[in-house]
């Protein structure tokens, strides 16, 4: 099964693979990591790996612009590339989509015509040595905006990626560093991942249309969790601690993904645990972390 989805962090390395394939290995790292954190990207995924990726940018003369898809080989034509300019189309904020491709790639040219696109032109004297063809598209009005999850989803993904970068570059002893209250940076990060494992399980079962709280169960006294969760960890090392953050991440989103989408109605259930223990929660921590590093200079 091939699935179509919104990027994860776990994914720099399978798009990173496939990217130097096309634009070369010095590349494919920065220019990855760039569309992440604008959470530019759109992924296939199959038995668990990355099997292509769509990247794009949508500051190109107030346009959005189709900056790479790459497909990989043994994937092809099984309507993954179709599948991803839908998916562009879908969260474009402008109705002017552009795409290109070099004047030798049969294939391509063929897959832009099938898709509505019409030519708008090219470029000579680039390093490939071959013109380039522009495409272009208008986007028909959507029937329906981005729904409340897809939002709510692809902004936690967001607030994630800017919360790894804020911890980024920390040393071991600026990670055991005490400063928030009783807390470290490996507290803050270690209860996170415990309330991922704690209500991921909530949301599997709304999944199946169960009670997502098991009766008797109250998370009313947050300040027990959270020092619960962080005391879980204490002997675990900054390595570990940082792999599981990404793992729970990983698994919390998944489980948010299989959730119906009439569920997602703010200020109810579904909405609630999703954002308080995804975008609200990392933005809040990411924000005091940020404050402390200018603090200290860190």
């Amino acid at each position: 099964m091939i699935e179509i989805r919104l990027p994860r962090v776990a994914d720099e390395v399978g798009c990173t693979t496939l990217a130097a394939q096309v634009i070369g290995e010095e590349r494919a790292g920065a220019f990855i990591r760039s569309h992440l954190e604008r959470h530019q990207l759109i992924v296939a995924e199959a038995e668990g790996e990355v099997v292509g990726f769509l990247a794009y940018r949508v500051d190109w003369f107030q346009c959005t612009f189709v900056t790479l898809t790459v497909v990989r080989e043994d994937f092809r034509r099984k309507g993954i590339a179709r599948e991803f300019f839908k998916s562009v189309e879908a969260v474009s904020p402008t109705p002017r989509l552009f795409s290109s491709t070099e004047e030798t790639n049969v294939a391509s040219i063929r897959m832009h015509t099938a898709l509505g696109f019409t030519p708008s032109g090219h470029i000579d004297n680039l390093p490939q040595g071959v013109r380039e063809l522009l495409f272009y598209k208008r986007i028909p009005p959507a029937e329906e905006t981005m729904s409340e999850k897809t939002t709510l989803l692809s902004e936690a993904e967001t607030e994630f990626t800017a919360f790894k970068r804020a911890i980024a570059g920390l040393s071991e002893a600026q990670m055991r560093a005490v400063w928030l209250g009783t807390w470290s940076a490996r507290d803050i990060v270690a209860h996170i991942s415990g309330w991922h494992r704690e209500l991921g399980p909530a949301l599997g079962r709304m999944q199946k249309g169960e009670r997502p709280i098991p009766e008797g169960v109250s998370y009313d006294d947050v300040d027990a969790w959270n020092a619960r969760f962080a005391d879980a960890r204490k002997t675990a090392s900054t390595a570990d601690i940082l792999k599981e953050l990404d793992a729970s991440h990983a698994a919390f989103m998944q489980a948010a993904a299989g959730v119906p989408d009439e569920r997602y109605v703010p200020g109810k259930t579904a909405h609630k645990i999703v954002d308080l223990n995804s975008r609200h929660h990392y933005q809040e921590h990411r924000q005091q972390i940020e404050e402390w590093r200018k603090s200290k200079n860190v």
